[in-house]
């Protein structure tokens, strides 16, 4: 029976009615091989990010006005004695300009990318204070009294002492020196840490990394000399500081 099943199974194999191949596709005795799989890995490195900090220039522009309310004497003599005093007041209006000098400002970028930015009180000045001789004109207030009106007559009496406008200069020397000027100097400091601060935003940077220092300017830079022969008074509480509408324009990236 053996004998007669082998021929059988030789027979239908012969014809192809069955077939003795592997199941597993290659040959009979060799099963196929799994695929490889091959994966491909991409590393990009991110370039850093460089931040850039450039000085900032601050435009000569009058960014405080002041109206400073003063009193100002002379005295005449004749044959060494006082025979008249003369006074003025005034309300004196005026500004004066403030700038920053760039060339001056050192930056430094620590290894923590924090960037020190020093402003030395030197390039802060004061420039130009002047009065408003048109807005000042009506608050002028001149008395010589009623002994300098008889005296007026006299030939050694001149009409034309210089107190109302040595007065104006004087007013001038106190805009330019003022405790408006401090108050300049605020502006002056607070525009310039914003406009730094900007500098970073606009790169889409953190403005905590900056670290900012700006030394105080010579308040008295504009004080002048040759008022003798005058008494003025000005009381410093009566200072009337006010900010200009442009105040808090001008700043430039000085570009080098």
């Amino acid at each position: 029976m053996g004998a007669i099943a082998t021929l059988v199974v030789v027979v239908l194999t012969a014809s192809g009615i069955i077939s003795l191949r592997s199941p597993f596709g290659v040959g009979d005795l060799v099963p196929d091989l799994p695929e490889v799989m091959t994966t491909e890995t991409t590393i990009t490195a991110e370039e850093p990010v460089v931040y850039r900090i450039e000085p900032i220039a601050l435009d000569c522009r009058a960014r405080v006005h002041a109206a400073v309310p003063l009193e100002g004497r002379k005295e005449h003599e004749a044959f060494g004695r006082v025979y008249r005093t003369d006074s003025v007041t005034i309300e004196a209006r005026g500004d004066v300009d403030t700038c920053v000098d760039s060339d001056l400002v050192r930056i430094i970028e620590s290894t923590d990318g924090t960037f020190h930015i020093d402003i030395p009180g030197e390039a802060i000045r004061f420039e130009r204070p002047r009065v408003d001789a048109f807005a000042t004109r009506d608050s002028v207030a001149y008395d010589k009294g009623l002994l300098g009106k008889m005296t007026d007559a006299l030939p050694w009496v001149s009409d034309n002492d210089g107190l109302t406008t040595t007065a104006y200069a004087f007013a001038q020397d106190v805009i330019g020196g003022s405790e408006c000027m401090e108050q300049a100097y605020q502006v002056t400091s607070e525009l310039l840490v914003d406009a730094y601060e900007e500098q970073l935003l606009e790169q889409g940077a953190d403005p905590d990394r900056l670290e900012i220092t700006i030394g105080e300017p010579d308040f008295d830079q504009n004080h002048t000399t040759g008022l003798e022969g005058f008494d003025f008074t000005v009381e410093s509480d009566q200072i009337q500081c006010s900010l200009s509408p442009d105040a808090f324009e001008g700043a430039k990236v000085d570009i080098t």
